[in-house]
Parts: structure tokens; C-alpha cells; sequence
């Protein structure tokens, strides 16, 4: 749908549609989309906060389904970084960045999966975040910088199960303030709807914290080794809530500013 021109602001996204393939898609190697069961996804992500003024890495892993009794799986993906038209409501390609379509259309040679694939891709405009220049790059995550982050991964979920939404919101500060340079929004938008996401959540009955310990997480760099990536050892995200009737997960980065773990994606 069309709208009228406002100010401009350049947004990008990330578009993947897939089917009977998993799928982890991402850029500079933070995962950002998602297929763990293959089942197929259609969907279009912002990622102007991963993005780096210069070169980048689209990131592909693709890994095929098990074979079924009829011998049925047919995997297919196509995949999209574009800055969005501004002219358009939907997320809507002005330019192609990046592409990768499995099977390829056109290729001499035969392809196979499970597939890593990189595809390398410039971005000219400066977006203005400010993590690419304040964030550590960090050659090894030792004992002590895991201890850390976990330990802030706790406060989080404390916060979240304790309905200490305030709290929470400061846990996630550094975020909300890329967030809105990258959206050009107000700080106090990006708040107030957190703020009311977490309301919801306070609303659920019975909400409760899988906890993540230190023996269950995996730790990632990506990111030119600026953010760290929390998962659980088998692929599941490091927040994980559940009520008497839903269940939530949380993805969550981490980056080292002035020697302190923070919550940055």
C-alpha cells in the first residue's frame, strides 16, 4: 500500500522465504531469522541495527530436512537485504543489497546441502548507531566474561518474572537508544512500547523463568567479534518465560563497553 512521503529515513530489511529447509539467516553472523523445523517462513525483519557503514556479510546456513517416507521434501529458499522504499507501508525493495535463492537459478556446478554461505554486500549510507564505534572487539570469551553475562541475562529474567518492568527497560537501555537512531523514533516510543509489551506479559498467569545456567549456554561471536551471542546448547534462545498457557522466548546480544557486559540487540 502507498502512503505519502514523511521525513526520510532509510530502513532496511531482511526478507527470507523458505520452505522444507532449515534455516538460520543472518548478517555479520548474528542469526536474526529463524527456521528450526523447516516448515517454512515468509517474513521481512529490520536489520538497519546490524548493519556496518561499509562491508557486510549476508549469512546463510541451510541444512536439509530429513528424508520422509514419500520422499517428499522439496527445500527452497530465497532470500533478500533491500532498503525499503520509502513510498510503500510494507516492506517493500528500492534496492537489492544481497540476494541468495537455493536451488540457484543459474550455476554450473552442483550445490548441495547442508550449505554456510556468505554473501558480501556494502552499505554506503552512515545509519548512526552508535555500537559499531563504542563496543570492545573482544579476541576470546573467558570464564569471567561468561559468568558476567550470565549474570546479567538473570537480571533480566528476574525482572521480567518480578513484573519489575522499570528495570527491565534499563537492562535494555543501550538497545532502545540504537533502536530509535536506527528507526529514527523517540526513545520514549521505543519505551512506552516495551512498556506495554511487558504489561502483557505481567498479565499471564503463572509466569515462570527456564533459567539458563552456565552449563547449558553457548556463547557466539559475530559481528566483527564486537557482540555476543547467548543460546542454550540445543539452539534454543537464552530467555526463555512460560505462563499456565504461553511461551516465550527472547533473543539476546551482548556487546563490552567501558568493561561492562551490556544488553545491546
Amino acid at each position: 500500500m502507498a502512503k505519502e512521503n514523511s521525513e526520510h529515513t532509510t530502513y532496511y530489511f531482511l526478507s527470507v522465504t523458505s520452505k522444507d529447509v532449515i534455516a538460520e539467516i543472518g548478517v555479520n553472523g548474528a542469526p536474526i531469522i529463524k527456521d528450526i523445523d523447516g516448515e517454512g517462513i515468509i517474513t521481512a525483519e529490520p536489520v538497519a541495527t546490524w548493519l556496518i557503514h561499509g562491508e557486510n556479510k549476508l549469512t546463510i546456513k541451510l541444512t536439509p530436512l530429513a528424508a520422509n517416507k514419500n520422499n517428499e521434501n522439496n527445500p527452497k529458499i530465497t532470500i533478500k537485504i533491500f532498503e525499503h522504499d520509502p513510498d510503500f507501508t510494507a516492506p517493500t525493495p528500492k534496492e537489492i543489497l544481497a540476494q541468495f535463492e537455493y536451488p540457484p537459478i543459474k550455476t554450473e556446478k552442483n550445490i548441495n546441502l547442508p550449505l554456510a554461505e556468505n554473501v558480501k554486500f556494502n552499505i554506503i549510507k552512515s545509519i548512526g548507531t552508535k555500537l559499531w564505534n563504542e563496543a570492545s572487539e573482544v579476541k576470546e570469551i573467558l570464564q569471567n566474561d561468561k559468568q558476567e553475562i550470565l549474570m546479567v541475562l538473570k537480571s533480566l529474567e528476574e525482572s521480567l518474572v518480578s513484573k519489575n518492568i522499570s528495570e527491565a527497560i534499563k537492562l535494555q537501555k543501550y538497545k532502545i537508544t540504537d533502536d530509535s537512531i536506527a528507526e529514527n523514533k523517540s526513545i520514549e516510543q521505543l519505551e512506552s512500547a516495551a512498556t506495554k509489551g511487558y504489561k502483557w506479559l505481567n498479565e499471564q498467569s503463572g509466569l515462570t523463568a527456564n533459567k539458563i545456567t552456565l552449563d547449558s549456554a553457548i556463547f557466539t561471536l559475530c559481528c566483527n567479534n564486537k557482540v555476543v551471542y547467548v543460546t542454550r546448547k540445543n539452539g534454543e534462545e537464552a530467555i526463555q518465560l512460560e505462563s499456565d498457557d504461553l511461551y516465550f522466548d527472547i533473543a539476546i546480544y551482548l556487546s563490552k563497553i567501558n568493561g561492562e557486559w551490556i544488553i545491546v540487540r
